[in-house]
């Protein structure tokens, strides 16, 4: 039986929905999810579960291409991490300018202004945003200590998960206002079940376990790596596990100091700083850090490891057919469309506009606004990366003689992606495609 609804105003001031509807009886907000072009109709909670594992997908193919890069695994995460730790400070400086109306945001008490609850509540926010489960267990204004119950990003391996604690902690010692022991004695990225986040102040707890005698990091001691134990004990295990946020099944999220986000103003916050903050870790390395050997091999490697990343996402028979099956294609459509479909989930689970300009049997060509797929023109590098994934994805999920090429189109601030076949391979001659020789393929 159809659902009964009726007319609602649009939730201040976000909301993802383009319907403005109800539900009657609980009074939730009906939200627009993902179509394809088969009708197929996917929920909120699939979209944005789509996006978080799309990033997660995207972290995997650059962490893995920085092994490569960057084979000792202490100076690759010492970079990282200072990297990500010099953008928090500046951020979060007071020169910056961040911290007035982030109390104003986050409703902090006066007197809780340099209570350890003004980092807490950030990071909350910002996991629950990323939904990543969890919750603030405990918290003082000399301690928190912060649960977390599932994580998308896991996959990404270690290297997400210490960039997250060597980086991000940076944004705690700003909100802090005093010197802080930040810790993660757990965690899901190093097999864990339970992951915990921890910080305590200086003040009350003194020298950090983990810096050296001047209670300093240095090469021996490094701040990403600042496992516990913590100063005083955790909560004891197990903990009730979230398989989802709640602002999923409630339509919002509160803070402890009572600050509400919509469930669409969360969405609308993980799209426009879309989730694969570790990859502008990387590509910020490239650009200022790497030698010019680094940069050489990191322009050899992305293409050929990213495109197989792309491959491997659909090489399986029964997770080709799955995906098919979930976008409703039809069983006699085997060419560009199919991929098509899949790049058109991938904008719309950023709430990027696009649009179909051809959906034909021998080409497909998707345009999509340019500014809102490359966070606002800072990292275009990301728009090559995309393109080699869907060049792999294309080969498993429709057929290896099809390519996926790219198109910037400044002047009109747009980016498309055109789904055809081209003859690739070192073969000299290609008469069945009226191509006598290789480099006029190329051409």
């Amino acid at each position: 039986m159809a659902r009964k609804v009726k007319e609602a105003t649009k939730c201040y001031p976000y909301n993802v929905s383009d319907v403005n509807l109800r539900d009657a009886d609980s009074n939730m907000r009906l939200y627009r999810g993902m179509g394809t072009p088969w009708g197929a109709i996917k929920g909120f909670q699939e979209t944005y579960d789509f996006t978080s594992r799309l990033g997660a997908a995207f972290c995997v193919a650059t962490m893995h291409t920085m092994r490569i890069v960057i084979p000792d695994y202490d100076r690759l995460q010492t970079l990282l991490s200072d990297n990500w730790g010099r953008t928090m400070d500046y951020i979060w400086s007071p020169a910056a300018g961040q911290i007035e109306p982030f109390e104003d945001r986050f409703d902090i008490p006066p007197f809780l202004k340099n209570g350890q609850i003004r980092a807490a509540v950030y990071a909350d926010k910002g996991d629950t945003m990323n939904m990543i489960s969890g919750k603030i267990w405990y918290t003082t204004n000399d301690r928190f200590e912060k649960e977390i119950h599932r994580c998308d990003y896991d996959i990404a391996g270690p290297e997400a998960c210490d960039l997250s604690l060597g980086g991000g902690c940076h944004f705690c010692y700003g909100l802090a206002g005093c010197p802080l022991n930040a810790m993660d004695p757990e965690r899901i990225g190093n097999g864990d079940d339970y992951c915990v986040a921890i910080q305590e102040t200086k003040r009350k707890y003194g020298k950090h376990p983990n810096t050296n005698e001047n209670d300093e990091f240095d090469e021996t001691h490094r701040e990403w790596a600042v496992y516990g134990p913590a100063a005083a004990e955790t909560r004891k295990k197990p903990w009730p596990k979230k398989p989802y946020p709640e602002f999923i099944d409630t339509g919002y999220f509160e803070s402890p100091t009572g600050a509400r986000w919509t469930a669409g103003e969360l969405y609308q916050d993980n799209v426009n700083g879309f989730a694969i903050a570790y990859a502008y870790n990387a590509i910020d390395l490239y650009r200022s850090v790497f030698s010019a050997e680094e940069k050489k091999l990191w322009d050899l490697v992305t293409p050929s490891l990213f495109e197989a990343c792309g491959k491997f996402e659909f090489v399986d028979f029964n997770t080709r057919k799955a995906t098919r099956d979930w976008m409703n294609v039809p069983g006699d459509v085997e060419d560009g469309r199919v991929m098509g479909a899949w790049i058109s989930l991938c904008f719309q689970s950023r709430n990027v506009d696009c649009t179909f300009k051809k959906f034909e049997e021998d080409e497909t060509i998707i345009e999509g606004d340019l500014i809102q797929w490359d966070m606002l023109g800072m990292y275009p590098e990301l728009n090559g990366l995309y393109k080699h994934i869907f060049n792999g994805n294309v080969k498993t999920l429709v057929g290896a003689q099809w390519t996926v090429d790219m198109e910037e189109d400044f002047e009109n601030k747009k980016i498309r992606y055109i789904i055809h076949k081209v003859p690739i391979g070192a073969r000299k001659q290609k008469p069945h495609l009226g191509i006598d020789n290789f480099e006029d393929a190329q051409n």
